[in-house]
């Protein structure tokens, strides 16, 4: 026993340890943990014309909250494209009257002003809440500006308010939130992650299981990857109906947008099929931790807005990491009904796609060095008994 100990083989074990734990505690929790809330884009735009209004605008987007990057829209409409289009996570907007209504209540006429709110609820959950709550508070601010000023002028005067009254100058202004692109529940709210760790993971056990069963007695290059894909395409469609049945049926979760939905669930089961055969194909058993790499760490990064990402996550992960685009795919056929950046995400895909159709159709001279007749697997067991 002490000679093992003592031996490099359980040196190594202990290393190929704290690897491992290193490796899951910067995939699972570093996002989490290394993340600063910071340039969140919020719109921002004025129905109101009045003459107060500049000063208003200028004490609600200051230029001192970090936390956000105000977007300026020109008009009411251009606002809600920029929500569609997933440009921001959230808007504020001002209807008009709002400052013609501030100039009564400081002449004596008490009524409650409102300003709008849109929380982009469907672009990102968490960038969603923490505008939210970021929104509030711009809201709440104002309030208190206001409120102040109201009991300044009305001590200067001797004026008495009524109880009804005091209650009313509390929340002077108000805020009317609405959350648009909204999952119906929380449940719906995961989908597009739970399609893509379904398909992620069974793309992944099929593109193994098929890789394995190519190596047998007079197997040819040109063959293998011709059959490869031709598997590879019918798992796909395999992989589409059970997603969809494990996801609809088992789980309960009600999906909209059904055959769009089922297009996108087959064109990623065969992206992710492509992906891992072409890293199987040129690297073997080897570039399996490439995978497991990016399963690691791409469920948790892309529910972090990227703009909360530190620069090593950002740029060291997150700008490679191929699921975030089939994610952003689901939300935009869940949410936002085929619109958002639905055709900017089905383009990446498809070209994710074709440049590793043509890895796999290059790795035809990977493959010509390898003995494709024997399994993998046999050869590895015949190292170990050797």
């Amino acid at each position: 026993m002490k000679n093992f100990i003592l031996s490099k083989n359980f040196i190594g074990v202990i290393l190929f340890v704290f690897v491992i734990q290193m490796l899951l505690a910067y995939a699972s929790f570093g996002p989490v943990i290394f993340t600063e809330v910071k340039n969140l884009p919020v719109g921002f735009v004025s129905s109101d014309t009045g003459e107060m209004i500049k000063q208003v605008e200028s004490e609600m987007i200051s230029t001192d909250m970090k936390e956000v990057e105000w977007i300026l829209y020109s008009n009411y409409e251009e606002m809600m494209e920029g929500l569609e289009n997933k440009e921001v996570y959230g808007a504020l907007h001002i209807p008009e009257k709002f400052t013609s209504s501030l100039s009564a209540i400081m002449e004596g006429t008490l009524q409650p002003v409102t300003i709008d709110i849109f929380i982009n609820e469907g672009m990102n959950l968490q960038g969603a809440q923490i505008v939210s709550s970021i929104l509030g508070g711009v809201v709440a601010k104002q309030n208190a500006e206001i409120r102040n000023e109201l009991l300044v002028r009305y001590a200067a005067n001797d004026i008495q308010v009524s109880p009804d009254d005091v209650l009313l100058i509390g929340n002077i202004v108000t805020a009317n939130t609405t959350q648009i692109h909204a999952p119906s529940s929380n449940k719906e709210g995961q989908l597009p992650m739970i399609f893509t760790v379904l398909i992620w993971l069974g793309s992944l056990i099929g593109a193994l299981m098929v890789w394995l069963g190519m190596h047998r007695p007079e197997q040819k290059p040109g063959s293998f990857i011709s059959t490869q894909l031709v598997s590879g395409l019918l798992l796909s469609i395999v992989q589409t109906l059970l997603a969809y049945i494990i996801v609809n049926v088992f789980m309960g979760l009600e999906v909209t947008n059904t055959g769009l939905l089922l297009f996108f669930i087959l064109l990623t089961a065969f992206v992710f099929f492509l992906i891992q055969s072409s890293v199987l194909n040129w690297f073997g058993f080897k570039g399996w931790p490439i995978l497991i790499i990016i399963w690691l760490f791409g469920p948790a990064l892309v529910q972090v807005p990227p703009e909360m990402l530190s620069n090593a996550y950002y740029y060291g992960v997150y700008s490679w990491i191929p699921i975030r685009f089939h994610v952003e795919g689901f939300k935009d056929i869940l949410f936002f009904n085929g619109g958002g950046t639905f055709n900017q995400s089905l383009s990446v895909v498809i070209g994710i796609g074709v440049g590793f159709l043509l890895m796999i159709t290059l790795s035809i001279f990977s493959l010509r060095q390898r003995d494709l007749t024997k399994s993998p697997l046999k050869k590895r067991m015949d190292n170990v008994a050797s």
